[in-house]
């Protein structure tokens, strides 16, 4: 019984890691792309660095 639960230890925290790389990942390059996206549309338009007039 003792060895099911250091397998199933193992396999969670191995679960956990490769979640958290994935998720880093994806979240990462998606912030990213947002960033890259707003920071072009900004020079584009003259908007950066400039509060949003209404």
């Amino acid at each position: 019984m003792n060895r099911f639960y250091q397998l199933l230890l193992y396999f969670h925290i191995l679960v956990v890691l490769l979640q958290n790389v994935w998720l880093n990942i994806v979240f990462y390059d998606a912030v990213a792309d947002y960033g890259r996206k707003y920071m072009e549309y900004g020079i584009e338009n003259g908007t950066v660095g400039k509060a949003w007039a209404w």
